[in-house]
């Protein structure tokens, strides 16, 4: 049986076909995967053949050692998030990484190791944690438009962190400690408002913390730990309610932390660095005004100790200025400081103090009644001054008193009764002043004194049979004088 020609030269041109097709090899990359070829949408399919002899074609990834070239400025597509991950690949040494299996290979691009992608081929997640990456993070990354969780830790990441990052609308998961990033957190990253975890711990970075992470309002873990950051802490952090865990030990961080995130400072997961918190504002204002007016009418320059008084620093740091966790004053520490003239009463603003020694300087004028506001008070030192006036009934107030001591002034006036209802004063002393008038038995009420000192003064009668038990104590002047029957 004779070959017809028009036979024969199908034959061969099939055979050529298939010979090239043999010298192409398993290995070359395809240009479109089957998970980014047609669909069933379009009218007809390609055959295997047809789709075989696109491989090698112009669209095929960039090769390795290539540069990377723009992406385009598309809403995104699968192509897109080809395109950006083999930016990523090429700006961090893909060859050298610790895993690569399938980067730029024909394969899916969810088949890439570390990535995942959804029923649309697009990719939603890059886990490439601990991988030897190497080099800076290509801004194309930004083209992951639907990227939901990133993870480049504990690699050798280093330059900036890209702003574009910004751009990823969906991102609810960042991680990228371990890293040798350097230079400012991107204020841009405030835009991802689905952020969930940021983790930026463990790098290089530097400047503020910027208060556009303060607009991150489903965050609930922030670690920006053991950088370079300096500066305060925004008081825009405070703002994020969902906040469970917060790092900020290991920087430069200076000022304090707001005080609306003071309700959960003891969580175990966040470590501060010793950074106090802020008062509210408006003890702010009123505590520093307070201060500010017992300076002034002090005589302040000319103290003993001083330092840092008037100045911007948290109070804390102010000379013999103590205060609690959240930087609110309670404890005034200036006895013997060479302090001149009236106390003020803006000192009754400072609502929190428990104690309170003014004594051995050379105060004068009235003891102020707003003493009397300060409810939180166990002690009063305001011996050995120059007081003189009556002392202020206000001071009955005082229930949590334990400590009070008045002695060696120039006050006059009788003691007044309301110093009975103190029940929680366990030592008073009055003694070299000018006090006339009568002892008031409602001093015997008093349970818990156990010193009591009124010698010199001018007292007339006689001791209330209330306080006989105190006539013959050991921490009490009552002796010379007659008991009352």
């Amino acid at each position: 049986m004779r070959t017809s020609p028009l036979f024969l030269g199908s034959f061969g041109l099939a055979l050529l076909l298939l010979l090239l097709l043999a010298c192409a090899g398993p290995d070359q990359p395809t240009a479109v995967p089957s998970s980014e070829r047609a669909t069933g949408d379009s009218e007809t399919q390609a055959s295997p053949a047809q789709t075989r002899s696109t491989r090698g074609s112009g669209a095929s990834p960039t090769p390795t050692g290539a540069p990377a070239t723009a992406l385009p400025s598309a809403s995104g597509s699968a192509e897109t998030d080809r395109a950006a991950l083999v930016a990523l690949y090429h700006a961090t040494d893909g060859p050298n990484w610790r895993n690569n299996a399938n980067w730029l290979s024909g394969e899916p691009i969810g088949e890439w190791t570390g990535v995942t992608t959804n029923e649309k081929g697009r990719v939603t997640k890059v886990n490439l944690d601990s991988n030897q990456l190497s080099g800076e993070i290509p801004p194309h990354l930004s083209n992951l438009t639907n990227l939901e969780s990133m993870d480049l830790r504990n690699n050798q990441l280093l330059g900036k962190i890209p702003p574009e990052l910004g751009n990823l609308a969906n991102l609810e998961l960042l991680f990228l400690q371990g890293n040798d990033l350097t230079r400012g957190i991107p204020p841009e990253l405030g835009n991802l408002a689905n952020l969930q975890r940021l983790y930026l711990g463990g790098n290089e970075l530097s400047g503020d913390i910027p208060p556009e992470l303060g607009n991150l309002v489903r965050l609930a873990k922030l670690d920006l730990a053991a950088n370079r950051l300096s500066g305060e802490v925004p008081a825009k952090l405070g703002s994020l309610t969902f906040l469970t865990a917060l790092h900020l030990y290991g920087n430069r961080l200076s000022g304090c932390l707001p005080s609306s995130l003071q309700g959960r400072w003891d969580r175990e997961d966040f470590r501060l660095g010793g950074l106090p918190f802020c008062p509210p504002p408006e003890q702010i204002s009123s505590e520093r005004k307070a201060l500010v007016a017992l300076y002034h009418a002090t005589n302040g320059p000319n103290w003993k100790n001083n330092t840092n008084w008037l100045s911007d620093v948290p109070l804390e740091e102010w000379d013999l200025v103590v205060t609690d966790d959240t930087g609110r004053v309670i404890a005034l520490l200036l006895n013997h400081n060479q302090l001149a003239g009236p106390i003020p009463p803006h000192m009754g603003n400072l609502v929190d103090l428990k104690q309170l020694f003014l004594g051995a300087n050379q105060l004068s004028g009235e003891i102020p009644p707003q003493l009397g506001n300060l409810t939180s008070l166990i002690a009063l030192e305001l011996a050995e001054n120059q007081l003189t006036g009556e002392i202020p009934s206000e001071l009955g107030n005082l229930a949590n008193l334990e400590y009070l001591s008045l002695a060696n002034n120039q006050l006059t006036g009788e003691i007044p009764s309301e110093l009975g209802s103190l029940t929680n004063l366990e030592y008073l002393s009055l003694s070299r002043n000018l006090l006339a008038g009568e002892i008031p038995e409602e001093l015997g009420d008093l349970a818990s004194l156990e010193y009591l000192y009124l010698n010199g003064n001018q007292f007339s009668g006689c001791v209330p049979s209330s306080l006989s038990g105190h006539l013959n104590m050991e921490h009490s002047d009552l002796g010379g004088l007659e008991l009352c029957p």
